[in-house]
């Protein structure tokens, strides 16, 4: 998985299709566990987007209301 970041702040998340599919399950567990973060590792440098910045990891965090993401 690469995380690629873009402008004006968006990310974007590139895979093959079957690495979004593992992705997919992963929340899919995370959101039914007790478990109240989890991060998900990318590789370094997107070959697709080889200037573009990237983050290491992406984290999902559980809250009262909306599932937030952090950077």
């Amino acid at each position: 998985m690469y995380i690629v970041l873009q402008n004006p702040g968006d990310t974007m998340v590139l895979d093959s299709t079957r690495g979004h599919l593992a992705t997919y399950e992963t929340l899919v567990a995370f959101l039914s566990s007790s478990m109240t973060s989890i991060e998900l590792p990318a590789s370094s440098r997107c070959p697709a987007c080889p200037e573009a910045e990237t983050l290491g990891t992406f984290r999902m965090v559980k809250t009262a209301g909306l599932i937030r993401t952090q950077q």
